[in-house]
């Protein structure tokens, strides 16, 4: 038997470790469902359960999961949907909060100050929706814009190395993926301001 005793930590140093431990499990979660997500791709496996729901308040789930971090980094979040978007939509549920969360996430990693923005708009057919994420982050060169979509593809430079040195480069390719397969014709589309 093996018997350890650990003391505990104080309230406040508990309260951070148990922060960080949650981000890194996260994490950790995240680069495994992109590789299984990546697997059932690649051997055409990747099914689509499609239901009617209310997409404003799915949104609202989803901003409320990235406010605390945002506050922590001193970041305001904003979101911002139009009034005429229709309440129940047809649509697979966690695949489009997949890409969104997906989306979100890279602009907070990637965002040192300022805003990130999740903007909805109906598209210019009945029951579609835009969505826009946009950041205040480091930006893309427009070299790297062309890797985003790529196996494996990670960003070149010294600050996208330090802002997500854990990433596998396989959130965005999937996301892009499962937009045309949520039945979008032009996928996702980046437009970035470098420095």
């Amino acid at each position: 038997f093996f018997f350890l005793m650990i003391r505990r930590p104080p309230r406040s140093t508990q309260s951070r470790s148990s922060a960080a431990s949650d981000v890194y499990k996260r994490q950790l979660m995240n680069i495994v469902n992109d590789i299984l997500d990546y697997s059932r791709f690649r051997n055409d496996k990747l099914k689509l359960n499609f239901t009617e729901f209310d997409a404003v308040n799915k949104l609202k789930e989803i901003i409320c999961l990235f406010e605390i971090q945002c506050r922590h980094k001193g970041i305001q979040l904003v979101y911002d949907y139009a009034s005429n978007i229709p309440k129940e939509i047809h649509s697979d549920k966690d695949r489009l909060s997949q890409v969104i969360t997906n989306l979100l996430s890279n602009a907070l990693k990637f965002t040192l100050k300022g805003t990130i923005t999740l903007s909805v708009r109906p598209g210019r057919r009945p029951g579609w929706l835009i969505f826009n994420v946009k950041d205040t982050g480091v930006g893309i060169t427009p070299e790297n814009i062309s890797k985003l979509f790529v196996e494996f593809g990670k960003l070149e430079g010294r600050e996208h190395k330090m802002l997500n040195p854990h990433g596998v480069g396989l959130g965005l390719l999937i996301s892009n993926r499962l937009t045309y397969m949520l039945g979008s014709t032009e996928g996702i589309k980046v437009s970035s301001v470098y420095g």
